[in-house]
């Protein structure tokens, strides 16, 4: 029974104290925490991960003899433009642009090149400086062919877009013609309505 001043709490058996709900509350809001710092520590390693790989690479390109840093550059080199091509086509993609054929070449071009990535990984750690250097002067012509073509699907990836924003463009100006044109006819006939 509840007399006045007091009032009736959910808990029959009198265990839950003031001490004990703050108590509790703190280890959840620490376990909140806990659980924050840990998602940002998994965020940061996923994108640290992905940052290492270019930096051993941009490492390995200043150490070691002069064959291994020579496949080491065309990794890295064929590394960089299949990344902005695929950044190129997200990009395209992302603005609903017509890519055509281009998305198909680029993901045959995206397995050559994985490809030849493991060629030039496996030259590299070769402990054969020979085998590096006969490596290195036959995946070169490869190497740079595929670079080639990424730059030309880049390339004509320019081009669609500008096609289509010249496009869009001269759309907009056409409605915006339209438009003044439609304003100055409304003008004239408030004028002359104005005026009678």
């Amino acid at each position: 029974m509840v007399t006045d001043g007091e009032i009736e709490t959910s808990d029959p058996l009198g265990l839950l104290t003031p001490g004990i709900a703050i108590t509790a509350g703190l280890i959840l809001l620490l376990l909140f925490c806990m659980a924050v710092v840990l998602l940002w520590v998994a965020v940061r390693r996923a994108r640290r991960a992905q940052l290492g790989t270019n930096g051993r690479l941009a490492l390995r390109m200043v150490t070691g003899d002069r064959s291994a840093r020579a496949l080491t550059a065309q990794r890295y080199r064929l590394r960089r433009e299949m990344r902005a091509t695929n950044e190129a086509l997200a990009g395209a993609a992302g603005a609903h642009s017509e890519t055509g054929d281009l998305s198909h070449i680029a993901a045959t071009l995206s397995r050559t090149a994985r490809h030849l990535d493991n060629q030039l990984r496996t030259a590299a750690h070769d402990p054969s400086q020979a085998v590096r250097q006969q490596a290195s002067t036959d995946l070169a012509p490869k190497v740079e062919q595929t670079a080639n073509v990424a730059s030309q699907i880049r390339q004509q990836l320019a081009r669609l877009e500008m096609a289509v924003a010249t496009d869009e463009l001269e759309q907009a100006r056409t409605r915006i013609d339209g438009e003044v044109q439609a304003l100055d006819t409304w003008v004239s006939t408030y004028q002359r309505l104005h005026r009678a």
